[in-house]
């Protein structure tokens, strides 16, 4: 499935059926690895890898698209999902430059990675580093100092080309989220959506900020429950109101841009991406404030004239019952503060 996704101002205007492309000018596989993550950046003649999923896959995957060898790969967590299908592919590619977050766990899979980059140039990267390919930057943003959690630790990595902004979040939860903001973060168009698409982390806060207009989870099956369907209901909710792509729904996912400045995409199971409505859970009202004929007068104080109005402004975002008169946020002023 080929399509385009067309952005003016800050708008997603539609999707409509395109004929791909000879030649992009850069794509962007996420590769469906199953409980992994694997993401494969096709700039012409230069590759980059973040991440090579768990097992051989990844290495399959890319065997298509890699030009001779890979100018980068990034590991951003040492967790065995991350980094498990990374001997495969050093052992089918030489790797010109990897990058790490610097953690070394006493784990099979560090030891398994360790073991196959041996003789491999390998360094570490930190917030405020850039990472080259050819003529484009990977900013790192994340981690300044490692905390010894493998997944709050993880590389964070933005890229930007022909005003579109990528957003790779690796597997940090809501609490890095809140420290990226802290730091300046800003909106992005395509989010990698971090650990898996688990409740604790792409928060509300978080969405506010980058305002992604397309979502992408990079997970299979799985005990944990990823993606929380929380998520995606805070997706639903976010201002530019994303699409997401699912790779156990789509299977591989490759957005490229094209020499038009649009970005196409291609997924290959076809199935049109996931858009989610706005559900905005409404309190069970403190009276029978349905009512439309309620004023002042009905309520016995200010305390419950107020829980009726800030009830209907939560249910539909007005003063329903006009009982705000000056519209400063309090209703009904003259009333007695406490009830008898």
């Amino acid at each position: 499935m080929v399509r385009v996704l067309s952005l003016v101002g800050a708008m997603l205007l539609a999707t409509c059926l395109v004929v791909a492309a000879a030649d992009s000018l850069l794509s962007i596989h996420y590769i469906d690895v199953g409980f992994g993550d694997a993401i494969l950046v096709d700039y012409g003649v230069f590759e980059a890898l973040i991440d090579g999923g768990s097992d051989g896959t990844c290495r399959e995957y890319i065997e298509e698209y890699v030009d001779g060898f890979l100018e980068v790969a990034v590991v951003t967590q040492m967790d065995a999902d991350h980094v498990g299908g990374l001997s495969d592919v050093l052992a089918a590619f030489p790797v010109a430059a990897i990058y790490t977050n610097g953690s070394a766990p006493a784990t099979d899979a560090h030891a398994a990675f360790a073991t196959a980059a041996e003789g491999a140039y390998v360094t570490t990267a930190r917030a405020g580093d850039a990472i080259p390919l050819a003529d484009l930057v990977f900013e790192v943003l994340h981690p300044s100092e490692l905390s010894g959690d493998e997944a709050v630790d993880s590389l964070v990595l933005t890229l930007s080309f022909l005003g579109w902004d990528f957003l790779f979040a690796g597997g940090i939860d809501s609490t890095v989220e809140e420290q990226l903001i802290a730091a300046g973060l800003d909106r992005t168009d395509i989010l990698k959506v971090a650990r898996y698409g688990s409740a604790d982390a792409t928060s509300a806060e978080f969405l506010e900020v980058t305002q992604p207009i397309a979502c992408i989870v990079s997970v299979g099956p799985n005990p944990y429950g990823y993606p929380a369907a929380e998520v995606f209901d805070r997706i639903g909710c976010a201002p530019r109101e994303a699409i997401v792509f699912w790779t156990h729904m789509h299977g591989n996912v490759i957005l490229s841009v094209e020499e038009d400045g649009s970005v196409v995409y291609r997924t290959s199971i076809p199935e049109d991406p996931l858009r989610f409505p706005c559900r905005i859970a409404v309190p069970e009202p403190p009276c029978d404030c349905i009512d439309d004929t309620l004023n002042c007068e009905d309520f016995a104080c200010q305390q419950a004239a107020q829980a009726c109005y800030e009830y209907g402004l939560e249910a539909t975002g007005r003063d329903v019952h006009g009982l705000d008169h000056d519209e400063d946020g309090i209703a009904c002023e003259e009333l007695p503060e406490v009830c008898p």
